[in-house]
């Protein structure tokens, strides 16, 4: 089975304050995190990991929690993933794959792009068989309202998936339901028979909700 997640931050402190996760110290997060992880994942199941995985940590202490978690892992690298990425030779016995952005051919002729970063375009985002994963904007609510104009596309970050990795049936279920209360006049990615020549319909829209009080504040090492 596949499994995508995002955003784990291991080892990072205030994260569990800037994003308000139910955990009281960051040791408690790294072990409950790992428990969710193995709860979910088998052993022969591939996980992507859609970038920030860690933080703050040393190359040995990364590496040991990589061989904690179940499943063939796989990273795409995110913006505080730079030590991973410095010495990615020294994680090749723990992550079959690393890659700053990739596309995974599934179920015949879908194609899953993943990136950590949400995109407001990539490869076919009009055609329903492209769909794009993406992490990075937590459970930010301004950041979030934003993305949420994208069509096939999801978040898979932890903090807006009940800190568990999720599978692929879930993530097609969550993108059905998305897509079908999304007005086609109001995404940012209409199909390709509504975008007249045109890369989409009006991508500053002026009329697009802003998001209340409730806005975490942006996250800082």
């Amino acid at each position: 089975m596949l499994y995508f997640t995002s955003d784990l931050h291991f080892g990072h402190a205030k994260i569990i304050k800037d994003c308000r996760r139910p955990f009281s110290s960051v040791e408690e997060m790294n072990e409950l995190l790992i428990q969710y992880w193995n709860d979910t994942v088998k052993p022969q199941d591939d996980v992507y990991i859609l970038g920030d995985f860690a933080l703050k940590l040393s190359l040995e202490e990364t590496h040991a929690l990589f061989e904690r978690l179940c499943g063939h892992l796989h990273l795409i690298f995110g913006n505080h993933d730079h030590e991973i990425t410095r010495h990615r030779y020294f994680f090749r016995d723990v992550l079959e794959s690393m890659h700053s952005l990739s596309t995974l051919r599934i179920m015949g002729d879908k194609r899953l792009i993943l990136c950590h970063y949400p995109l407001m375009f990539w490869c076919g985002d009009y055609e329903d068989r492209f769909i794009h994963l993406y992490g990075h904007i937590h459970n930010n609510a301004q950041d979030n309202i934003w993305a949420s104009y994208l069509r096939n596309a999801c978040n898979v970050g932890v903090d807006v998936n009940n800190y568990h990795p999720v599978s692929l049936d879930e993530i097609l279920e969550k993108i059905k339901v998305h897509n079908a209360q999304l007005p086609l006049d109001q995404c940012i990615n209409p199909p390709l028979n509504m975008r007249n020549g045109k890369l989409s319909l009006n991508v500053c829209r002026s009329d697009l909700p802003v998001a209340n009080d409730e806005v975490l504040t942006q996250h800082k090492d």
